[in-house]
C-alpha cells in the first residue's frame, strides 16, 4: 500500500533509529524502499541485518555515486505502492500513527494528493531546538506555495499515480527538487499538512560556498517564475526570494543564516 523511498549516503550513525521508526509504524502494509550511494562508512554493513529480518527492507546499491536526486528517482521507479512516503536517512519518524493518519486521509478524501506534517527539530544528539508546523489547508499552502517550500519533505505522502502525470524529480535542479515536485503535484489537486509533530529533523551544517549559494537562489528564482502561473502572489514571492538571492552573494555567516532560516520558517508557517 505504501512505499517509502530513503536515500542515504555516509549516514552509517544515523541509520538504524531512522529505519527502525518507520517500521516501528502501526500500519504494517509497507515497503521500505533504501537506495544506497557507495560509501566511505559501514553504511551497508548497517543496512544488511534489518533487510534480513524484515522483507518489507528492500535495499538498492548503486554501483557508483548517484547523489541524491537521481536515487530518489531510483527509489520511485521500483515502488509498487499505491502511496508513496519521503524518509531522509537522517529524520526519524516519532509519531508510530503518521502513515495511518495520512492514508486514512488520502483515503477518505481522494480530491486530495499529498499529504505532509509539522516537525520538530533537533541536533546531531537529538536535543529539541524549536519546532514548526507548515500551513494545513490548501488555501493557505497554495497562497505561499511561492515564497518557500510549504512541505516537510521528510514528513510527505502523496498518490503515486500522480506521478505518471508530473513526471519525477527533476535531476537538473539541485536542493529544490522536492520543492518543484511538490508544485507538479499542487497542479493535479488538493494539498494538505497536519498540524502535528511528526518527525525529527536534524539541523546540521548549512553553510555552502558563495557559488553554491548562487545557483540554489538562482535556481529558487527560476521555479518561481515558472510556476507564476499556477500560484498566487507572484510579485511578492519574487521580491521576497530576491532578497534571498541578494544574500547568498555574501559569505557564509552561521548568525546571519540562522536568522534567514527561522525569517523563512516564520513566512511559511500557519
Amino acid at each position: 500500500m505504501v512505499s517509502i523511498i530513503m536515500p542515504t549516503y555516509r549516514r552509517a550513525d544515523f541509520l538504524p533509529d531512522t529505519i527502525q521508526s518507520v517500521l516501528s509504524q502501526t500500519y504494517k502494509n509497507i515497503e521500505l524502499i533504501i537506495v544506497c550511494d557507495p560509501s566511505p562508512d559501514k553504511t551497508i554493513e548497517v543496512l544488511l541485518p534489518f533487510s534480513i529480518r524484515d522483507p518489507r527492507v528492500k535495499i538498492i546499491e548503486n554501483k557508483t555515486r548517484m547523489k541524491h536526486i537521481p536515487s530518489l528517482n531510483i527509489g520511485l521507479r521500483r515502488a509498487e505502492g499505491k502511496y508513496v512516503a519521503r524518509a531522509d536517512d537522517d529524520d526519524p519518524w516519532i509519531n508510530k500513527n503518521k502513515l495511518v493518519d495520512q492514508i486514512s486521509f488520502l483515503e477518505e478524501n481522494p480530491e486530495y494528493v499529498i499529504v505532509g506534517t509539522g516537525t520538530i527539530v533537533v541536533n546531531a544528539q537529538r536535543k529539541e531546538l524549536f519546532k514548526y508546523q507548515q500551513p494545513n489547508s490548501d488555501q493557505t499552502i497554495r497562497a505561499k506555495m511561492l515564497f518557500g517550500n510549504p512541505f516537510i519533505s521528510s514528513s510527505v505522502v502523496f498518490r503515486r499515480a500522480t506521478l505518471e502525470k508530473t513526471g519525477l524529480f527533476d535531476e537538473n535542479l539541485g536542493d529544490v527538487e522536492d520543492w518543484d515536485l511538490w508544485m507538479k503535484i499542487g497542479t493535479q489537486g488538493k494539498l494538505y499538512n497536519f498540524q502535528t509533530f511528526d518527525i525529527h529533523r536534524h539541523y546540521g551544517e548549512r553553510g555552502l560556498s558563495v557559488r553554491n549559494r548562487k545557483n540554489v537562489a538562482k535556481t529558487r528564482m527560476q521555479l518561481i517564475v515558472k510556476y507564476r502561473k499556477q500560484y498566487p502572489h507572484f510579485i511578492l514571492a519574487f521580491i521576497f526570494n530576491g532578497f534571498q538571492r541578494l544574500y547568498a552573494f555574501f559569505p557564509y555567516i552561521k548568525i546571519l543564516d540562522d536568522f534567514l532560516f527561522k525569517l523563512k520558517r516564520l513566512v511559511l508557517s500557519k
